[in-house]
């Protein structure tokens, strides 16, 4: 069942001006209800533009959009879709501006007006569940911590407020390989024990073939492709050509060009190593 339906969608930055730069053009799809869905594209090709439309932050310009049955641009059920649909921002540990870790993770449910005591069960579960131990952490000043764990802050000031839909704009963005690592896990945990929605924007594909139940490729605001994930990578008609794949993949897809019968959608370096071995006892 959909959670979110968009049918034609475009949208133009500064329209109407001679600076007009359609930013999407004419996207149809949808999510499914508890899938995590990968958006990947390169620099400007609407990744970030779509995803601010799934909360009300942008209205369409032409065509429409769905959110959990509500129209964004509903006034009155619009603004209220905030409760329901998280998004983190790239870079979200550059918006952290409250005190304590405490009151940087209670922000959006004091907005919420929930009591005290549910606060602060929601902060410790939220904590916990990025990988910090409330006790250790709650007191501190969010600007004595690494840029690791203000991101993870971050997110758990998002999924303390148990949203139906999680989003996220390319949350390992600058982050080293075990930051990026402990992120990626903690998303695909909370989609997998919550049962809730995920979307994940990424340039890189990598972080998404093992996560992503179905991929969206975008390029130059247009959808390119949109489906289950080995389906998709499996396309010879890839946007970008092979710039989006593993190296493991773009071997697989080289050897197809030569000539030999290969299984180009093989998600995993060991699935790729057995394909390889395969081929060599062929």
């Amino acid at each position: 069942m959909p959670v979110i339906e968009i049918n034609n969608l475009s949208y133009v930055y500064n329209s109407g001006t001679s600076n007009g730069k359609k930013a999407l053009d004419n996207i149809t799809l949808s999510v499914e209800k508890g899938e995590f869905l990968g958006i990947v594209g390169g620099n400007g090709s609407g990744k970030s533009t779509l995803i601010q439309h799934f909360n009300g932050l942008l209205y369409p310009q032409s065509g429409s959009i769905s959110v959990l049955g509500i129209d964004p641009r509903d006034r009155q059920k619009g603004k209220e879709l905030w409760r329901s649909v998280g998004l983190v921002f790239q870079f979200p540990e550059q918006q952290i501006f409250e005190a304590t870790v405490f009151e940087e993770v209670a922000y959006g449910l004091n907005n919420m007006e929930l009591d005290r005591a549910e606060i602060a069960v929601r902060v410790d579960e939220a904590l916990t569940s990025v990988g910090l131990i409330p006790e250790q952490v709650r007191d501190l000043s969010p600007l004595c911590l690494s840029g690791g764990m203000r991101r993870r802050i971050a997110v758990a000031s998002i999924l303390a407020m148990k949203p139906e839909i999680l989003i996220l704009d390319e949350p390992t963005a600058g982050l080293d390989p075990e930051g990026c690592a402990h992120i990626l896990t903690t998303v695909k945990r909370y989609q997998q024990e919550q049962k809730v929605t995920v979307i994940m924007v990424s340039h890189c594909i990598n972080e998404l073939i093992i996560l992503a139940d179905r991929l969206t490729l975008l390029d130059q605001g247009r959808l390119k492709a949109w489906g289950p994930t080995r389906e998709v990578l499996e396309r010879d008609d890839l946007p970008y050509g092979d710039l989006l794949l593993p190296d493991y993949m773009k071997l697989l897809r080289n050897l197809k060009i030569r000539g030999l019968q290969v299984n180009t959608g093989l998600l995993t370096v060991e699935e790729a190593a057995c394909e390889i071995e395969r081929l060599l006892k062929a």
